[in-house]
C-alpha cells in the first residue's frame, strides 16, 4: 500500500501525469503507458477544475453553469 489513496471528494490530477492546455483543450500524457489523450471542452473544463480544493459537487455546479446544463445530465455524461 505504498500509493496514496485517491481523494474522491476533492479530486486532483495525478502528479505523475504530464498535461498542457492548448487553446481550449487539455492534452494529457500518462507516464506508464506513454499514451496521449486530448480532452474535449467538457473534459478540459473538469480537468482544470479538479485542483484538490474543490469538491465533486462544486465542480459539477461549475460545469452546469459553464455549459448551461442540469446536474443530472452532467452526471450522466
Amino acid at each position: 500500500m505504498g500509493e496514496q489513496a485517491l481523494d474522491l471528494k476533492y479530486p486532483s490530477p495525478n502528479p505523475r501525469v504530464a498535461w498542457r492546455t492548448l487553446g481550449d483543450d487539455v492534452i494529457i500524457v500518462t507516464p506508464d503507458e506513454s499514451v496521449l489523450y486530448a480532452l474535449n471542452s467538457t473534459g478540459s473544463f473538469i480537468w482544470q477544475q479538479a485542483t484538490g480544493r474543490r469538491t465533486v459537487e462544486e465542480i459539477t455546479a461549475a460545469l452546469c453553469r459553464e455549459f448551461e446544463t442540469e446536474p443530472e445530465a452532467a452526471a450522466a455524461d
